[in-house]
């Protein structure tokens, strides 16, 4: 009698890993549609970074990444993302990356027009002082004007991958001569 007891024993946990195998392969149709800004962003930027794998190790290696999403979750919404009538809900949910982008120039660019502010100010008072014949308390004025360009200079250069599409400066700081020029650090 032992035997028949083991045996269903046996039997019992086989058929119990066996459903739950069946209900892990089963088709769950409570797949994840819903994508954050966040999530969708992040996905753009991880085919990018896996461009050069094969489909299904990308697919892999972004469900990775994404917390509560799955290889297929991320491959329905890479088909759902090149589909020829999904060309405007891709352009819908890049939307989020443009709204980073618009903050970053925003921050960026009221940094600029700080300085530019700063610049007209100079700019007045080097104008003052030449009518005043004080000529000499331009340096300094004149040393910090080329700093701020400098620093917008910069500014512009971190922001060239979101300004690709703007066109070059026609004019560039001859940076040889004004350090020839100016004194690299301010006078008094």
């Amino acid at each position: 009698m032992a035997f028949p007891s083991i045996r269903t024993a046996a039997e019992a946990h086989r058929q119990a890993v066996l459903a739950d195998t069946l209900s892990a392969l089963r088709h769950n149709p409570g797949i994840s549609v819903n994508w954050t800004p966040d999530e969708q962003l992040t996905l753009e930027d991880l085919l990018a970074k896996y461009a050069s794998d094969s489909t299904i190790v990308r697919y892999a290696k972004i469900a990775m990444e994404l917390k509560d999403k799955t290889v297929r979750d991320v491959a329905l919404r890479c088909r759902w993302m090149t589909k020829e009538n999904g060309k405007q809900r891709k352009e819908d949910h890049s939307s989020a990356r443009k709204i980073k982008d618009k903050k970053f120039i925003e921050l960026h660019l009221g940094v600029t027009g700080k300085l530019l502010d700063q610049n007209a100010q100079m700019f007045s008072q080097i104008s003052a002082n030449f009518s005043a014949s004080q000529i000499h308390d331009n340096i300094g004025l004149l040393c910090k004007a080329r700093g701020n360009i400098l620093t917008i200079m910069n500014v512009l250069n971190d922001l060239a991958e979101v300004l690709k599409q703007m066109p070059p400066l026609p004019v560039k700081v001859n940076e040889k001569l004004a350090n020839n020029i100016l004194p690299h650090h301010p006078i008094g």
